[in-house]
């Protein structure tokens, strides 16, 4: 079938050939093209079929009317059903989801992982779930009238629920974590050895559901990863590729004319477009549409954020120039981020580098210690001391770690007007990579894979720092504060 004509908020259907909306608008579709036989479905905005009529009885206001939405099939060859009929909804008010593009291939490794997030966290029960828990141990939920056993580990659940939150057994462990590294609250409560219950609901309380994904929504757009305390995410992360990944999204994908876009659909349900942002080719950021509501912005405030916005797409565009050195590439997203955002601080004179350097170590024993991993780990960057960066990491490795936590960090700047430290702990995070690699990862039994190690210094350090409220703010006083951490002393350390 030949190419038809695009217009905004009208979406042609062909059991062939789905046709993408372009985000301009016409006002005069030449819908006479169409061959006589097929029909427009004409819905509303609730995605309710209001009439089936030929293209030739369209009316020109009704195209231009923005909650319009046409599907276009042909009875002969696709009769009609409404358990087969296929339709597509443009954006409306929903939200705009942004994700890494291996975000959707994420699994928790359960009893395979070599770590578990059960330990050596206070694990918060919500509202809800707490709620939900004391309906089962009470039998006043109809899910288990007839599951005694549902209903006697239920009371047990409840026994260890203080104060808003799981009591720990000693070492900090979850009261529920097995032996065998499993959840027995997946074991007892759930289906077929998922988180779901009968009714497809998760039996985790929140923070076990989502952990170790982060979000954040900024009004109308909504960004979502995996943190980099969990093995399975950094693994992701440094196997990625852009190539392989550029069509990963929340849903099945089609090609379409437009080939940097993607479209899909759904049996009568709302259906999502993707895009695979371009640009951002280091991190290969994937957007799609999701049914939630959007969160209010003050007056002003959506302008700002799509500046931010901008700004960050222009970090990943110096990052990807792989024709330069990493090191360069960072130094001139400081230079960006320094002459784009207003500096009042007053420039100083350079520490010496072994200063600059012992001081950058020395951060890292500042407040809260995550546990002995790494405090031995700490102790022996303290015995190595700052040296020649190390080749267990290599620049691809730099490029996705920097982008990765400049997409988890750099739009908050946005509620605190701090973009350079934001950038700054992207940067320092990296360079502590590069230099005590090894020391981070030396509990790594000997002959693992280079892989193994990477995955392990990442998750480490992300646990002592990402992690902790503390630390994340001493850091961030320290790099707005502290000569040792100005942009002036990074550019020294990145420079040859």
């Amino acid at each position: 079938m030949e190419l038809l004509t695009h217009i905004s908020n009208i979406a042609y259907f062909s059991p062939h050939f789905p046709i993408s909306v372009e985000k301009h608008t016409i006002y005069t579709p030449d819908f006479t093209t169409l061959p006589h036989e097929v029909r427009l479905l004409h819905l509303n905005h609730s995605d309710f079929i209001t009439e089936i009529i030929p293209p030739q009885q369209v009316r020109p206001e009704t195209n231009a009317h923005k909650s319009t939405t046409f599907l276009y099939f042909h009875p002969q060859t696709t009769p009609l059903h409404p358990t087969k009929t296929f339709f597509f909804r443009e954006f409306s008010q929903d939200m705009l989801l942004r994700v890494p593009s291996f975000y959707n291939k994420f699994c928790c490794l359960a009893d395979k992982c070599t770590d578990t997030c059960c330990v050596g966290w206070e694990i918060d029960v919500d509202e809800i779930s707490l709620s939900k828990y004391r309906d089962l141990a009470e039998n006043t939920s109809p899910k288990c009238e007839r599951d005694e056993k549902k209903i006697a580990f239920a009371k047990i659940l409840m026994e260890n629920i203080q104060d808003g939150h799981f009591i720990l057994k000693p070492g900090d462990r979850c009261p529920f974590l097995m032996k065998n590294g499993l959840c027995e609250m997946i074991c007892k409560l759930g289906c077929n050895g998922s988180d779901l219950d009968e009714s497809g609901e998760s039996v985790l309380c929140d923070i076990c559901r989502e952990h170790p994904r982060f979000v954040e929504v900024y009004g109308d757009i909504m960004e979502k990863g995996v943190g980099l305390c969990c093995e399975e995410a950094v693994r992701l992360l440094l196997t990625s590729d852009s190539q392989d990944d550029s069509t990963i999204c929340h849903s099945e994908l089609y090609e379409t004319k437009n080939f940097s876009s993607q479209v899909e659909l759904c049996p009568l349900g709302r259906s999502t477009k993707c895009e695979v942002e371009e640009s951002s080719n280091v991190l290969n950021l994937v957007k799609s549409e999701i049914d939630e509501e959007p969160d209010e912005m003050p007056e002003g405030a959506e302008e700002a954020r799509d500046a931010i916005f901008a700004e960050r797409e222009h970090i990943f565009e110096l990052l990807a120039n792989k024709s330069k050195p990493l090191n360069q590439r960072l130094i001139e997203i400081l230079d960006y981020v320094e002459n784009t955002n207003a500096n009042d601080k007053e420039n100083s004179d350079l520490l010496s580098d072994a200063a600059t350097k012992q001081t950058w170590i020395e951060i890292l024993g500042e407040g809260e210690s995550f546990g002995p991993a790494w405090d031995k780990a700490f102790e022996r960057m303290i015995r190595k001391g700052w040296d020649q960066s190390q080749d267990l990491f290599s620049e691809e490795d730099g490029e996705k770690i920097v982008a990765y936590l400049i997409f988890r960090y750099y739009a908050k700047s946005l509620f605190d007007g701090d973009a350079i430290t934001k950038v700054q702990f992207a940067i320092f995070f990296w360079i502590i990579l590069q230099h005590f690699g090894m020391e981070l990862s030396a509990e790594v039994p000997e002959g693992a894979a280079d892989l193994t190690r990477k995955i392990n210094a990442i998750k480490l350090l992300s646990k002592q720092t990402e992690y902790s409220e503390e630390i994340m703010d001493i850091l961030a006083d320290n790099f707005y504060q502290n000569e040792a951490f100005c942009t002036e002393q990074f550019r020294s350390i990145l420079s040859p």
